[in-house]
């Protein structure tokens, strides 16, 4: 089964593909990916250019933009591309670029929801398993070469409440695996979650405070928007029972760094998988949650894998060469 496809924007699909240029924003991509892009448009009749965002001059042609999420497109940039029409990004989530501008200028952008749901599903389910077994803090007890193991905590996965705040795609995979392993799950959504078959393994938890308050690890499966934005900051830790963890495969902005590092420090949390942050790459110097405790992070890494390097742009391409239905 295809991933679901996300189009956003009132111009219609380009439904006879090939008429145009294909503007590659590169930023980290390998050269064999930019080979793969070049063949998947030169498919659809395009003509790839690739360049980094900041050469790109004002007034370049291009009818398609495509744009990772390590290339920020905000309205100006937008408006400098002659006879754009659609935006593709291999991504989930679109936040990197600037949606209100596109609708307004008519330009539609497609991203690929569900591509990479198995790889991002299988390292929240490695955080989890990490914090459960309070990997982090033994780990950190014998780096200060002490060799003790009875102040350390670690839950049995049959005894262990597992908390997933929101239940899009990833997140109902991950309900699976946990169900697999006889974890009990609980679930905050913002609507009913019944219609997913992947509701029978879980329960439904009306009130986050009461979900955050009951679980012994908390992982985050939400978009980040202005609703989301820090959400995880000191109230929400004050709802998180003490010696909990936390996992983050989302977006960076939804917790407040200097909040859940102060929790680390205080060990009001036994542990942190963060596999985003809300500058990235980070600011070395100073984010905070770079030396907090036990707190594991990693390059934005958890979607990565041989299939999903082109995975992605496959689903996003399609859509919006009109190839795919868009959402």
């Amino acid at each position: 089964m295809k991933p679901e496809l996300a189009g956003f924007g009132g111009y219609e699909m380009m439904a006879e593909s090939g008429t145009g240029t294909a503007l590659l924003l590169r930023v980290d991509q390998t050269d064999a990916e930019v080979e793969y892009i070049r063949s998947l448009v030169e498919h659809r009749g395009f003509h790839l250019v690739s360049a980094s965002p900041e050469s790109v001059p004002e007034g370049q042609a291009a009818s398609l933009l495509l744009a990772a999420p390590a290339s920020p497109v905000d309205g100006r940039f937008l408006c400098g591309i002659a006879g754009l029409r659609a935006v593709a990004t291999p991504s989930v989530g679109v936040d990197h670029i600037d949606i209100g501008a596109a609708q307004a200028l008519g330009i539609t952008v497609c991203s690929a929801p569900g591509y990479n749901a198995t790889e991002v599903a299988e390292y929240a389910l490695s955080g989890i398993l990490l914090l459960l077994k309070d990997l982090l803090r033994g780990a950190a007890t014998v780096a200060d070469r002490e060799w003790r193991c009875r102040q350390l905590e670690p839950i049995a996965l049959q005894d262990a409440v597992v908390g997933l705040i929101g239940f899009g795609t990833i997140a109902r995979r991950l309900a699976v695996q946990l169900h697999e392993l006889d974890v009990r799950t609980l679930v905050w959504n913002r609507s009913a979650i019944d219609r997913y078959p992947e509701s029978s393994h879980v329960e439904f938890c009306a009130s986050m405070q009461d979900l955050v308050a009951t679980c012994d690890v908390v992982s985050l499966h939400v978009p980040l928007t202005n609703s989301t934005a820090n959400m995880v900051g000191p109230q929400f830790l004050t709802w998180m029972k003490a010696g909990s963890g936390l996992v983050n495969t989302a977006r960076g902005g939804l917790i407040d760094a200097t909040a859940v590092a102060d929790a680390l420090h205080r060990q009001h949390l036994r542990g942190a998988v963060l596999d985003v942050l809300e500058h990235e790459p980070p600011l070395w110097q100073t984010d905070p949650l770079l030396s907090a405790p036990h707190a594991l992070v990693t390059p934005h890494q958890a979607w990565l894998t041989p299939g999903s390097r082109y995975r992605g742009w496959d689903v996003a391409v399609e859509a919006a060469t009109g190839e795919g239905k868009a959402s």
